[in-house]
């Protein structure tokens, strides 16, 4: 049976987290590149927006 080093192991699951870190950050880029995004003058604009989408209860 091989063994692995835990040292190895978790040093191999971080550059994989960061790897998919770094690939969710350039999808986002890409979206604000072609406007796929929504930008918003101040917090408060943002907010009114996200309540109007506020499902009633």
């Amino acid at each position: 049976m091989n063994a692995i080093p835990a040292k190895k192991v978790k040093r191999r699951g971080i550059a994989a987290e960061q790897e998919a870190y770094y690939a969710r950050v350039r999808v986002s880029l890409d979206e604000v590149k072609v406007g796929k995004v929504e930008k918003f003058k101040s917090a408060a604009d943002l907010l009114k927006e996200l309540e109007a989408y506020k499902p009633s209860t």
